[in-house]
């Protein structure tokens, strides 16, 4: 939970119980990162909210970002329908 906590200060923005987040563990240290995963959020915002922070995710762990979103997309559109 620190290290949501602590990205959602650089968001400037609060936690909800609501949220979804993907947790990285960061290779050869003991920290994380972390990555909001917003309704309407593509993997293309994604991948541009990490470039600053020269984030590297495996594919495998894409595929479940990826999975995640579009899941998120659908359930979207059918409560807009």
């Amino acid at each position: 939970m620190p290290f949501v906590n602590f990205r959602a200060n650089l968001e400037g923005r609060q936690v909800t119980q609501d949220d979804d987040v993907a947790i990285f563990n960061v290779h050869g240290t003991g920290s994380h990162f972390v990555v909001f995963l917003d309704p309407g959020k593509t993997v293309k915002d994604v991948e541009e909210e990490i470039v600053p922070y020269n984030v590297l995710i495996t594919g495998s762990d894409w595929s479940l970002i990826a999975q995640d979103l579009e899941n998120k997309g659908y359930y979207l559109e059918a409560i807009q329908d």
